[in-house]
């Protein structure tokens, strides 16, 4: 339901949960000039505004509301960065027939409509005490190596310094950022981004329609780049770093096109099932349980910048029998050295946890904000069944020979 040009309004009506939930999801394009600010934004919006000023009010406030919760969350998909505000209340059934809808919704504009300001910025000690948080989260992620031998292999494989930022941004960036081009952000993520508001439960349509109007979102017209592909390059990016660790982590990126939602892309979760993606795949049971050589190993791609990523915690001195192994196993895939017994093991694991997504609700909204923005309807657990049952070996063999090494990153610990 399309509430104004670029903003849209958006129901699954189910009794399965306990919670109802609704999702306020604004979608802008990617761009390190401003993603520090909007990971600053989500921080703000969920810990106080002018209403309820302190943390403490704002949470007594969800609790007014039978143990309501709000979160906000932030995502990359291709070149769009996302914020969520998602708020979940008890639903009637549970509530003595109380239906708390109305007032979940006022809530939320309170949050969006009402921050918490003083003259041209975000209150200033308020600003100070959240961006300190962010900057604590991400001072805290240094220490995770794995966590940032990913972003170096990132770094690596996109041309693109835009695509391979974390979803918060980077300590400096956060630092440079002020209460006023916070806010500026803000006014520009209110009037610029796409907006979509998700509503997952039982729901009365035109209540909710007359109390999101009053949110008073205007027309915008958004330039989104879901799917990307920078192509190939010639040149293998190498990179070799020395960190005081107890063991060293080896990170190859690979280019591999198969767009959400085309014949390739079904073929590639099947691949990455084989290759990496389940306990039984090859990279775990070859070079993990059979070798010896990993404490831990697996793969995983972004069809919509056309990456895939194997990534496996070794000793320094096994790196190169570990790529040796790896390259092996891509061969046979290419080569179509699997059974078929292999291939089936693997659709079944595709579904089972397809199926099991089902029951999460986090999983149902992002099938309607897929179905939105790719126009399409595949996003019906049966149409995947379908899709993934028909890729053949050969579909497999296909793909596997376009895959093409583009970056590699070592980082040497101790052992």
């Amino acid at each position: 339901m399309k509430l104004a040009e670029g903003v849209y309004l958006h129901f699954k009506k189910t009794n399965k949960f306990k919670t109802q939930r609704i999702k306020v999801r604004f979608s802008a394009p990617l761009d390190q000039k401003t993603i520090a600010s909007r990971a600053l934004i989500a921080y703000l919006l969920e810990s106080a505004n002018k209403q309820y000023k302190t943390p403490q009010l704002f949470r007594k406030q969800l609790a007014s509301l039978y143990g309501a919760t709000l979160e906000t969350n932030l995502a990359k998909k291709g070149a769009v960065h996302i914020i969520d505000l998602d708020l979940s209340f008890l639903s009637p059934s549970y509530t003595m027939g109380k239906d708390l809808t109305a007032e979940a919704l006022t809530f939320l504009k309170t949050c969006l409509c009402d921050p918490l300001t003083q003259a041209d910025g975000f209150d200033p000690q308020f600003f100070e005490i959240e961006q300190g948080n962010l900057l604590n989260a991400l001072e805290s992620e240094q220490e995770d190596n794995f966590y940032q031998a990913h972003l170096a292999i990132n770094r690596l494989f996109y041309k693109s310094e835009n695509l391979s930022l974390p979803k918060h941004g980077t300590i400096d960036l956060v630092k440079a950022e002020t209460p006023q081009s916070v806010f500026r952000s803000f006014q520009r993520m209110l009037t610029q981004d796409r907006v979509d508001i998700f509503c997952l439960g039982d729901f009365q349509v035109d209540q909710v329609q007359r109390i999101v109007k009053s949110f008073s979102l205007a027309d915008r017209w958004p330039e989104l780049d879901f799917q990307i592909d920078q192509g190939l390059s010639k040149i293998t990016s190498k990179v070799i770093e020395k960190k005081e660790a107890n063991q060293s982590i080896l990170e190859l990126a690979y280019h591999v096109s198969a767009p959400f939602g085309s014949k390739s892309f079904f073929s590639l979760l099947v691949l990455n099932g084989l290759l990496g993606g389940f306990s039984h795949s090859r990279l775990f049971t070859s070079i993990r349980e059979k070798e010896g050589l990993a404490y831990t190993i697996g793969s995983q791609i972004d069809s919509l910048t056309s990456y895939l990523n194997i990534y496996a915690g070794i000793d320094k001195l096994d790196r190169h029998r570990a790529m040796t192994l790896i390259h092996q196993q891509l061969l046979a895939l290419k080569q179509g050295q699997f059974s078929l017994a292999e291939l089936e093991q693997t659709k079944r694991a595709l579904k089972n946890a397809l199926k099991m997504a089902e029951d999460r609700q986090i999983h149902l909204i992002e099938q309607l904000y897929t179905q939105t923005v790719f126009e399409e309807s595949l996003t019906e657990v049966d149409n995947w069944f379908t899709k993934i049952d028909k890729v053949s070996k050969e579909d497999i063999r296909h793909l596997a020979k376009e895959i093409k090494l583009q970056a590699v990153y070592f980082l040497e610990g101790n052992l």
